[in-house]
């Protein structure tokens, strides 16, 4: 499971959350990419980068090295699309090598990210801990050598238990 930890774990791997339709029938939006560094990229690896310059520095995109090379730059291009990334990023740009693809896996893990769901997900733990606190009577926490260990019974709390279920009426 080593080869799962992400980067900021120290580990190999990136997590790319797909968005859009440019790289389809590869990959769609709602899918999780994993992505691993490599010593080289190759013409035809789809790649993860960080957009090198300009109003979208920094953003991420996920296409495919269509021409170019690791000195000047690569040339991207999205697999659905019909023109090359304005971007040519360079290996130091590049996160990784589309690894893996979880189908829709991207739309769980941005759910998850969601504050509503954060939200509800705590609410849900504090609810369930409310729920099944059990506050022991000062009496109960005095004297706990007076009663019979938990779980245990005896011979006559048994045939009592016996004849309420017995008596019952449903």
């Amino acid at each position: 499971m080593l080869w799962l930890r992400p980067e900021f774990a120290g580990g190999r791997t990136g997590y790319v959350l797909v968005a859009g339709r440019s790289m389809k029938p590869t990959l769609s939006g709602g899918d999780l990419a994993m992505v691993q560094r490599q010593r080289e990229y190759r013409i035809g690896d789809v790649v993860a980068y960080r957009i090198p310059n300009g109003v979208f520095q920094g953003r991420r995109i996920i296409h495919r090295i269509v021409g170019g090379d690791g000195t000047s730059g690569f040339v991207m291009r999205g697999d659905a699309n019909l023109d090359d990334d304005l971007w040519q990023p360079r290996p130091s740009d590049i996160e990784g090598r589309l690894w893996k693809r979880l189908p829709a896996a991207g739309r769980m893990v941005a759910f998850a990210r969601a504050p509503a769901a954060l939200a509800a997900a705590v609410g849900g733990f504090v609810f369930a801990f409310v729920m099944t606190w059990e506050r022991r009577s000062g009496a109960e926490e005095a004297q706990p050598d007076d009663r019979v260990g938990r779980g245990a019974v005896s011979e006559g709390t048994v045939e009592a238990a016996i004849g309420e279920v017995e008596d019952a009426t449903v």
